[in-house]
């Protein structure tokens, strides 16, 4: 009986063994012949992909991503087909797996930046977006991307800087000078991005650039309690955020608090403070104290930095008469004058400009601009566009 026990007892392992055996044996042979077919399959779901057919896409790669989760086309395709069928949270979760050692990495990173902005997760798509372009410094698409969320979030004097930067990496003229131009002349619109902020805010609350972004668009508007309540979140998220603690700052010095602008004008930085809004508050501070040489020398720092602004030049001409320096206060007035109808007369050669016929004499002539407006770099940018339009030659041809 003994005997007999042990027989059945050993034929069940020996059973088991063998269909153990042959399981992992049809494992194997099915991601051999998966992983020899993953072109193909790859193949097939970019086909579908350039059809629209999304989810179609997505099924021919889901037994190449079961087998081999890691498969970098097979995720950016998934990826980019979740964002087209507007299935963020998901597109999002399969483009962070690409890794940044990935051939598809900066193809991919500019596809989960997209799904990112798209589910209005603004202060992570600025963060990806940020680094993405540190590490493909000449990546086109990256830089715009980046220069549309600035805009979206109102922080167009950061969208500036970045296109200047990019520009002086070896973006073509004709990419970058069209849209410095339009930066230069565009007027910040709050009461159509407030709509769009308060909606990240619901969906994601607390994003530090958001509640910033609605505290500016508020005080834009005149907004003064909603303006406050966000930026004393903005300050709680982000306590030593240098524009943070600027912009909470103005918004109390022009209240009349002057102690909590004082306070949150003390900024700790172990490097020379390079941005011309903190200098010209600290002129308007010390002016309120009537501490005038103080704010004379505040305000030259703040015109260093950017010596085409009319308002620096007319507060520098207040000072300068205050002080009995009557022939320098009048030089800072004509020149903010000059820099006003200047700016004017840029305002209406841009709405003229013709993008996909652009003239060389408009062109000429927005550089004479440029330059009385102390922008050399740009100006000397449109000399050269000027230069390299082939003019139009009309047509003899009778219709």
């Amino acid at each position: 009986m003994i005997r007999i026990l042990h027989r059945i007892k050993y034929g069940k392992t020996l059973a088991g063994c063998v269909l153990a055996a042959a399981v992992v044996i049809g494992y194997c042979g099915l991601r051999w012949r998966v992983h020899v077919n993953s072109a193909s399959l790859i193949r097939e779901a970019e086909r579908s992909l350039r059809q629209r057919d999304n989810a179609r896409a997505r099924d021919s790669l889901k037994t190449l991503l079961w087998f081999e989760p890691q498969q970098d086309q097979a995720l950016l395709i998934t990826g980019i087909s979740l964002n087209a069928d507007r299935k963020f949270p998901e597109a999002i979760a399969v483009l962070d797996r690409i890794l940044d050692t990935s051939e598809q990495f900066e193809q991919g990173g500019i596809a989960l930046a997209s799904s990112l902005n798209h589910d209005k997760q603004f202060d992570r798509a600025l963060s990806v977006l940020r680094r993405h372009l540190e590490l493909f410094p000449r990546s086109v698409v990256t830089c715009e991307e980046l220069v549309r969320l600035n805009l979206k979030l109102l922080r167009q004097r950061e969208a500036t800087t970045l296109l200047l930067e990019f520009w002086s990496r070896g973006w073509d003229d004709f990419g970058a000078l069209p849209l410095l131009l339009e930066l230069e002349v565009k007027t910040a619109t709050p009461h159509e991005a407030i709509p769009v902020l308060e909606a990240a805010d619901r969906q994601h609350p607390r994003q530090p650039a958001v509640v910033l972004a609605l505290a500016r668009a508020y005080s834009m508007m005149g907004k003064t309690e909603q303006a406050q309540t966000q930026l004393e979140d903005a300050l709680r998220l982000q306590p030593q955020d240098f524009m943070t603690r600027l912009l909470a700052a103005e918004f109390f010095f022009n209240r009349g608090d002057v102690v909590s602008a004082q306070r949150l004008s003390k900024i700790e930085s172990v490097k020379p403070i390079e941005d011309d809004r903190y200098w010209f508050l600290l002129c308007r501070i010390a002016d309120h104290s009537n501490q005038l040489e103080e704010a004379n020398s505040y305000l030259q720092k703040a015109l260093t930095l950017r010596p085409d602004d009319e308002t620096y030049l007319l507060m520098q001409a207040t000072l300068l008469r205050r002080l009995g320096r009557i022939e320098g206060a009048r030089t800072a007035a004509l020149r903010a004058s000059q820099l006003a109808e200047d700016r004017k007369q840029l305002v209406l050669l841009s709405h003229k400009f013709d993008r996909t016929h652009p003239s060389p004499d408009h062109c000429l002539e927005i550089a004479d601009l440029l330059e009385r407006l102390g922008h050399l770099k740009q100006a000397s940018g449109w000399r050269r566009v000027s230069q390299l339009i082939v003019p139009v030659q009309p047509s003899n041809l009778t219709p």
